[in-house]
């Protein structure tokens, strides 16, 4: 039980395993409940446990945790905390500030060590059942973009960020003149090696980006 935000809590830890066949530009995934902890720390020690039988790393895509309020209305990813671990269970990512209704936290922004893409990188982005390619067109908010704005605000100044500006901006592969904003948590290099043909491809889609065509 967690303290947080005077919330009772338990910790769900979850599996994203991928759907065969898994070729880019895009491919499936699908997503399993292992089980639910009552602390951070047990999650963890379980995790640890479980990845290192080879058998249950096979075709995993990502582990999260996340820290999820009971007896309060918490819908789509909601959640009081959560973190993002790679198929070897190390941590990867995490939001430590809550998205939950009315006890929603704060962003701060991000520090330079916890961006972990830059403008032009090739990645992937997780959706609900599906990983498809993509570029980095712009990044979250950093602490210095947060401290600039609140120093604009003077005296009156609020804080209106939370976890829906902890996102990168994207363009998703075909790259057909849409972006979209997605969330820091979701966000992954390349598993896999990318074909010639799609990456020429983003390429010539950043390029296009870049001089305003696309």
């Amino acid at each position: 039980m967690s303290t947080k935000h005077l919330m009772a809590t338990v910790f769900q830890l979850l599996e994203v395993r991928y759907s065969h066949p898994r070729r880019y530009p895009h491919f499936k995934v699908y997503t399993v409940q292992l089980s639910l902890f009552r602390s951070l720390s047990t999650a963890e020690d379980y995790l640890g446990t479980y990845v290192q039988n080879p058998v249950n790393r096979e075709d995993v895509y990502a582990f999260y945790i996340r820290e999820v309020p009971l007896d309060v209305p918490a819908p789509g990813y909601e959640c009081v905390s959560e973190r993002v671990y790679g198929q070897d269970g190390k941590m990867i990512d995490y939001r430590d500030f809550s998205s939950v209704g009315e006890c929603c936290g704060v962003f701060l922004g991000r520090t330079p060590e916890r961006m972990r893409f830059k403008v032009g990188d090739i990645v992937e982005i997780l959706g609900m059942d599906e990983v498809r390619l993509a570029f980095v067109a712009g990044l979250p908010l950093s602490k210095d973009d947060v401290q600039n704005s609140l120093a604009k605000q003077g005296n009156g100044r609020i804080i209106p960020w939370d976890e829906t500006d902890d996102t990168y901006t994207v363009y998703p592969y075909p790259f057909d003149s849409f972006h979209q904003h997605t969330d820091a948590l979701r966000v992954f290099s390349p598993h896999f090696r990318i074909p010639e043909s799609v990456r020429l491809k983003i390429v010539k889609a950043i390029e296009s980006w870049k001089d305003g065509t696309l």
